[in-house]
């Protein structure tokens, strides 16, 4: 449904939209499944792509990509009934602005700049401290459920300063930009280095292993290395969703081999047109600096990493153990 909308030159809406009461600036691409409410306003250039929901009080400015699947909200505390009990009407409560500035890019899925500038105010500048060069999920995201930072931040009892440390100071810190801020204590944040399985040494036959010449099979074994299995979770999502499906699958795994008189188990790929990859997509410092150390997974099943707990229900509750990859003797 498109209603009273305001549209620029060469604008693309595909099927399925729901626009009404909004603008959309010149060149701009809508995609499918897509709602933007009245009094919203899309700039020139920009890409919205399926699946998101663009509300009132939301002005995307020039050259802005919104991935899929994006809600934005302009109500801190929604609520279906007034004091009263009644259902809500405009009256009842306050809208929030949002304002996407030129070039910015949203990651799909995001709901978290716009909960962020309710949190402080339309006058902080969320653009500077809260929006980083990576997109969510590159690196791993800090959550604040209850809200204390934000509340500290806006009553002026801490504060935010983005920029790089040029060095330490008898003071405290020295930016690169020549300002310093001075500190009582100073706690470091970064220089964590990962380590396969905890930096343990493992040999097969006398012969040790590199990891970083293995594929990771299902997320949990290791090519050519029997009978041992490690747990590592998501990183898109709760780390232990993925470690309660290793388990349950090394318990099937387990039970099959008992069942069968098997004592070893040994992954193994038969696959020349398997290529590798990086185990991780990380773009943290911690992981880039790590990486080549890493296991690498593979470009299909069962050697790919999906980050995916539905396809992983699939794979690794209700799929096969004697898959023709797991080797048993």
């Amino acid at each position: 449904m498109i209603r009273d909308v305001e549209f620029g030159a060469d604008v693309n809406v595909y099927s399925f939209t729901n626009l009404y009461g909004c603008s959309v600036g010149d060149g701009s691409r809508i995609g499918t499944f897509v709602e933007v409410q009245a009094g919203a306003k899309i700039g020139a250039a920009c890409k919205v792509s399926s699946h998101t929901f663009v509300c009132e009080g939301v002005t995307i400015e020039d050259g802005v990509f919104v991935g899929h699947g994006v809600t934005f909200v302009n109500d801190k505390r929604p609520r279906a009934t007034a004091d009263g009990g009644a259902l809500q009407t405009a009256d009842d409560w306050e809208m929030l602005e949002t304002v996407v500035e030129a070039g910015a890019s949203i990651g799909s899925g995001a709901t978290i700049l716009g909960g962020v500038r309710m949190a402080l105010g339309p006058d902080y500048d969320i653009a500077t401290h809260f929006t980083p060069r990576y997109n969510p999920w590159d690196q791993r995201l800090c959550l604040v459920p209850d809200g204390d930072l934000f509340r500290s931040i806006r009553e002026k009892r801490a504060s935010v300063v983005t920029s790089q440390i040029e060095t330490f100071t008898p003071k405290g810190i020295r930016l690169k930009d020549g300002s310093e801020l001075e500190a009582d204590i100073i706690v470091t944040a970064t220089g964590l280095n990962l380590q396969v399985l905890g930096g343990l040494e493992v040999e097969v036959d006398g012969r040790a292993v590199d990891f970083a010449r293995t594929l990771n099979y299902k997320g949990m074994m290791y090519s050519d290395v029997p009978n041992m299995a490690s747990a590592f979770g998501y990183t898109n999502a709760s780390w232990t969703l993925k470690c309660d499906l290793t388990c349950e699958y090394v318990c099937r795994l387990i039970n099959y081999m008992d069942r069968r008189g098997y004592k070893q188990c040994m992954p193994h790929n038969v696959d020349p047109s398997i290529t590798e990859i990086p185990s991780l997509n990380f773009s943290s410092g911690y992981v880039q600096r790590s990486i080549a150390k890493m296991p690498k997974q593979g470009s299909k099943r069962p050697w790919r990493l999906y980050q995916n707990y539905a396809l992983d229900i699939v794979t690794l509750r209700y799929g096969k153990v004697d898959d023709g990859v797991m080797q048993y003797s």
